[in-house]
């Protein structure tokens, strides 16, 4: 599982700061119909459900599909770091 986030201030309409929206990504293979994936789904509509002040995004891959992924973004990582 990856998760990244961002987020920004935002101004309500009284001109005082509006908590801050926070949007996360997760990438993740629970995309099957066997159990853990279907608990790791509702885990996910758990949060949303509890949190409705953070924006989850989740994208679901194949195994292959995610550990790609992931190498290039370690990757990527690793060369940002490097320079």
């Amino acid at each position: 599982m990856v998760l990244a986030g961002c987020g920004a201030k935002e101004t309500a309409d009284n001109g005082q700061a509006a908590p801050e929206k926070v949007k996360l990504t997760i990438w993740h293979n629970w995309t099957g119909q066997d159990a853990k994936a279907a608990t790791m789904r509702q885990l996910l509509e758990d949060f949303r459900a509890a949190h409705p002040e953070i924006e989850l995004e989740d994208e679901g891959l194949p195994t292959d599909g995610l550990k790609t992924r992931l190498r290039t973004v370690a990757q990527r990582m690793k060369c940002l770091t490097c320079s």
